[in-house]
């Protein structure tokens, strides 16, 4: 009896959230997982409903993170897959063994590689044995508005597109950009206060000169003004194309208006994410140092790279996620998970450090 304790209370520890910040049951979570040159996020919701965006890179700790947060076997509500880029969707074929998925919203591109192969493999095997709903924007013209409720937490679709619309095809640089364009991106909601998840929309092109949003971000600015109910003001932004230049216009920054901004960027000294020039439009539009988070913190892949508190070590992955706490009383946090990180980054603020 003793032996089956002591394992039933090393498996909860193991696989306790570790909250960087107090969570009450009747709060938002969400965390940005640091899986490397990737993005994936996980949110818990009030009455234990979940919602996870991408899925990282496959072989990484995306998928044991989280499960910190939702309970392996349970039932994950919504999977967003904004794009089938293999840094967006390695872990997928994990979370559908680990899960059961109730709905899946995806761009549903089908490319040549191993790992978006294996996604989709694992999404079509979630709809015919587990009735899965499968929103494929291959096959739905346009999601933009599509609204899903939880409890008080809701989860609208901004932008989305499987096939660009025409008026787009003119306007992107190369066939990167173009699949960029297309990444769903959603708002999560609750109590007044928000969280945009962007994937890698398009905004700018790379090393744009003039300051103007195109594709992805003018198309969420333009719908934004064109329909009185949507909004895309969000008190946190997980930056587009992991704080590259491709994203993160200024206008996008001043129509979301964010407090909080986190870059989910890794190490690659070809990228060199997130971009100087994309960290420092939103320190020009007022967003302060301190609220700018990034899951490489420490990372120096280059002349590029935003130099915030930049070491000569190469960044570890799995150790600098970020948690977001939308509070029932209407407040919002955003900390790193890790005590030393957040101290790191209290005492690069005190120093003055850009």
């Amino acid at each position: 009896m003793k032996r089956t304790m002591i394992i039933a209370l090393l498996s909860t520890l193991i696989m306790s959230p570790g909250y960087a910040l107090d969570v009450g049951p009747n709060d938002v979570f969400v965390r940005v997982i640091d899986c490397g040159e990737a993005l994936s996020c996980v949110v818990k919701m009030p009455g234990n409903q979940y919602m996870v965006f991408d899925g990282g890179l496959k072989g990484l700790p995306t998928l044991k993170k989280i499960e910190e947060v939702i309970p392996p076997g349970g039932t994950l509500n919504l999977l967003v897959v904004s794009h089938a880029h293999d840094d967006h969707v390695g872990a997928i074929p994990g979370i559908c063994r680990v899960y059961t998925v109730e709905r899946v919203l995806r761009k549903g591109a089908r490319r040549p590689s191993r790992a978006s192969r294996a996604a989709n493999a694992a999404i079509r095997r979630e709809v015919l044995t587990q009735g899965c709903i499968d929103m494929d924007l291959q096959q739905i013209e346009n999601i933009d508005g599509a609204f899903f409720r939880y409890g008080e937490a809701s989860v609208e679709v901004l932008s989305g597109y499987g096939i660009l619309p025409n008026q787009w095809l003119a306007e992107v640089a190369d066939a990167r950009e173009k699949e960029n364009a297309g990444s769903i991106v959603v708002r999560l909601a609750y109590k007044g206060r928000s969280v945009l998840f962007t994937g890698d929309a398009v905004g700018r092109h790379d090393g744009q000169t003039e300051d103007v949003s195109i594709l992805t971000e003018k198309h969420l600015i333009d719908s934004s003004a064109e329909f009185p109910n949507r909004s895309i003001q969000s008190d946190v932004i997980i930056a587009p194309h992991h704080g590259g230049d491709q994203g993160s216009s200024t206008p996008l920054i001043k129509a979301v208006s964010p407090q909080f901004v986190v870059f989910p960027a890794g190490h690659s000294r070809i990228l060199q994410f997130p971009r100087a020039t994309a960290a420092h439009r939103y320190e020009n539009a007022g967003i302060r140092v301190r609220n700018i988070f990034r899951t490489d913190l420490g990372d120096n892949d280059g002349p590029l790279e935003w130099s915030f508190g930049a070491t000569a070590r190469r960044d570890r992955i799995g150790d600098d996620d970020v948690d977001i706490v939308l509070r029932a009383n209407g407040a919002v946090a955003v900390q790193y998970r890790s005590a030393a990180d957040q101290a790191r980054q209290n005492a690069l603020v005190a120093s003055g450090a850009r």
